[in-house]
């Protein structure tokens, strides 16, 4: 049975390890971050749009790293996408490649309902957010802010957020209005180049195969089910063995 406050990791002293804003609490976007992600828009490829829109939004928060991950058609599985960092931050836009979502069930929950949520203490996450706990952990997060980002068909289809690596942050209402700006136009400029070419930006987000994931030094591997050659236990370790004699140590 969980505890009174359990799911939203309550301390002794009353504070939750995080905090969600609902998009009518949001207020209204800062006129300077709406003209910045419009101006990049029309005057840039899409790609390079959004590499320029993340610079610039994680300039404005003091963030270590801004992102986007998005979701494949079905909603199943999610990718990173794009990244900025800021000097001496390290990258992990090559990781969680068609990443099943089951890894972010308890965000997604969170996402789908169109809040923006803040993880103001990662190590007092309820115990359904163990996977992406462990990732955040991994990737020497301190907060982690993001928006959900919505089609026009009111799917929803990427998220867009920030990490803070170098000291603790608190972004609040007024970040999740800007960035929900910056995310209603991304989806705005998406949707136009599909109705255009016919094809998602960036092309399809394919389902991936039947796939677990593995830490492989400082880096996860999606690895699909049909290439693991053999599995053995090492006390309270599995190792899972790969074509080419290489192996992932796994609790």
């Amino acid at each position: 049975m969980l505890k009174d406050g359990e799911d939203l990791g309550v301390a002794a002293d009353g504070s939750a390890s995080w905090e969600g804003y609902e998009a009518h609490a949001w207020g209204h976007p800062s006129l300077e971050w709406v003209k910045e992600a419009a101006v990049l828009l029309v005057s840039l490829p899409l790609d390079e749009a959004m590499g320029g829109m993340l610079e610039f939004a994680g300039t404005q928060a003091g963030a270590c790293r801004a992102w986007i991950f998005r979701y494949n058609r079905e909603g199943t599985h999610f990718s990173n996408t794009h990244e900025w960092i800021a000097p001496g931050v390290r990258s992990f836009v090559e990781d969680l490649q068609n990443t099943p979502v089951t890894m972010i069930s308890w965000l997604q929950g969170l996402l789908l309902e169109g809040r923006a949520v803040l993880v103001k203490d990662i190590a007092r996450l309820p115990r359904a957010a163990g996977a992406l706990k462990a990732e955040f952990i991994r990737q020497g997060n301190r907060n982690v802010f993001c928006v959900p980002l919505f089609g026009k068909d009111g799917r929803l289809v990427a998220c867009i957020g920030f990490d803070a690596v170098r000291q603790h942050r608190h972004w609040g209402a007024e970040m999740a209005a800007n960035l929900g700006a910056c995310a209603e136009l991304i989806a705005l400029a998406w949707a136009r180049h599909e109705e255009q070419h016919g094809v998602p930006e960036g092309g399809p987000l394919a389902d991936s195969p039947a796939m677990v994931y593995l830490h492989q030094g400082a880096h996860v591997r999606g690895v699909p089910v049909s290439e693991i050659i053999g599995i053995t236990a090492e006390k309270d370790y599995t190792r899972v063995h790969l074509p080419g004699g290489t192996s992932a140590l796994e609790l």
